[in-house]
């Protein structure tokens, strides 16, 4: 029997336009990014970033169900593409962000210009960072990335030194009124940085959590003394 335009059989399904399969495409890479974040920052990074890594794909596939739904797909499509630039923008800047997360600073006088930006040394949990790179470091790594839309500040410098400094470090970790020893290898390290499975194997490590209920400043040292490896590491958590 035919049917009046526009109606749909019961028996009819959805059919799967290009637009559902890019949806669907995004919405796998959306959960795959939020696995990469959980695996890489060890979670707390908060539900408002993940729900934006999803966001792209069921904005396509919620469009596409309301093109097949709606008799104009004008209005639809209109607002699916100013979404789809807003977050595209977003994700780009996020990217860019990433990228200089884990691009390594080796330039001493770089180093000092950021960390005065980062409002060093008055700023808490910066102010266990040498003032300067020593002259005799070798191996110098900075990563750094700024707090953006409110979300976490993360600093970590990695240098290798030589055995007389490793042991004024030390020294200087332990009379310190805020950084505790770890005696025993923690289940994670709250730190966003490249170094971060490094710093939790390390032999000597300190540190000082200020968080509550995963949000705040957490920062340490973590000491090598047989290699003269040592990371000073910071992070300022914000859930966004």
């Amino acid at each position: 029997m035919l049917q009046p335009a526009g109606h749909h059989s019961l028996n009819q399904g959805t059919s799967w336009t290009p637009m559902h399969v890019m949806g669907a495409i995004m919405l796998a890479a959306g959960v795959a990014a939020n696995g990469w974040l959980l695996g890489s920052v060890g979670g707390g990074y908060g539900w408002r970033l993940g729900a934006l890594l999803l966001s792209p794909g069921l904005i396509l596939l919620i469009t596409s169900w309301l093109i097949e739904k709606t008799p104009s797909s004008r209005g639809c499509l209109t607002f699916a593409a100013l979404l789809m630039v807003a977050l595209s923008a977003f994700w780009g800047i996020m990217g860019i962000y990433m990228v200089r997360l884990h691009t390594p600073v080796t330039d001493r006088d770089a180093y000092e210009r950021i960390m005065d930006e980062a409002g060093y040394p008055d700023t808490r949990y910066l102010a266990h960072f040498p003032p300067r790179i020593p002259d005799a470091a070798t191996q110098i790594e900075f990563y750094h990335l700024p707090s953006v839309m409110g979300g976490a500040a993360i600093y970590e410098l990695r240098l290798t030194l030589p055995e007389e400094q490793i042991g004024e470090i030390i020294r200087r970790a332990r009379l310190s009124e805020t950084l505790e020893p770890l005696r025993e290898p923690p289940e994670e390290i709250p730190h966003g940085g490249p170094g971060r499975e490094w710093i939790a194997a390390a032999p000597e490590q300190y540190m000082a959590d200020e968080r509550i209920n995963e949000e705040g400043p957490v920062w340490g040292i973590a000491i090598d003394p047989d290699t003269g490896e040592v990371i000073y590491w910071a992070d300022n958590w914000r859930k966004t």
